[in-house]
């Protein structure tokens, strides 16, 4: 019986080394590449996934890892890159960590509301909501800052500048963004006014 569990745990720790050894070996890609974990997908979806695409070559070294580190639920939603040199243990850790490939969109000053939406829609990495260019206040819900604004229209209050996110994000979120950077600005504004 002692032989038997002495066995099974060389066994195990040579399947480990194994493993090991694949992930860290650099993958063969000469330019670099985008792999997409959308939300909802499991650690069996991910790797057969990255066996489609030619990414990985192997599941067995990528299986062993997340079952060994309990890491099948740490996988993050996200468009990744995979450089020239990584190896596919640099591409696991970018997913357990969310290191994914953010995108941006610019707001730029003197554009209206329903042009930023409408911008956010050709957006890509953005998850969009079907907002309407005419919607009010009331469809962000109450986590939307008013800013001291006595009107529900929208027109005026998100900050225009360049706002960097990760796929997947709504376009409700990166609106609220910015209309927590226009509240921002205005108490800064307001302070220093105050100040003077």
């Amino acid at each position: 019986m002692k032989t038997c569990v002495l066995l099974s745990a060389a066994v195990l720790l040579l399947c480990g080394m194994l493993a090991n050894q694949s992930l860290q070996t650099p993958m063969n890609f000469d330019t670099l590449l985008e792999f997409e974990v959308r939300q909802g997908d499991n650690a069996k979806n991910i790797i057969e996934s990255l066996l489609s695409h030619q990414i990985i070559k192997s599941d067995l070294p990528m299986r062993i890892r997340l079952k060994l580190l309990k890491l099948e639920k740490s996988l993050q939603a996200g468009v990744y890159e995979v450089r020239v040199g990584d190896s596919a243990e640099d591409l696991l850790n970018k997913m357990t960590r969310g290191e994914s490939k953010l995108f941006s969109v610019t707001f730029v000053e003197g554009q209206k509301s329903s042009q930023y939406i409408e911008i956010l829609k050709k957006t890509p990495g953005v998850l969009s909501t079907n907002l309407l260019s005419n919607s009010t206040i009331d469809i962000f819900g109450s986590t939307f800052p008013d800013c001291g604004f006595e009107s529900r229209h929208i027109e005026g209050r998100f900050f225009p500048d360049t706002y960097f996110f990760a796929s997947g994000t709504t376009d409700v979120q990166i609106l609220e963004r910015a209309a927590y950077k226009m509240c921002e600005v205005i108490i800064e504004a307001w302070g220093a006014r105050l100040n003077n």
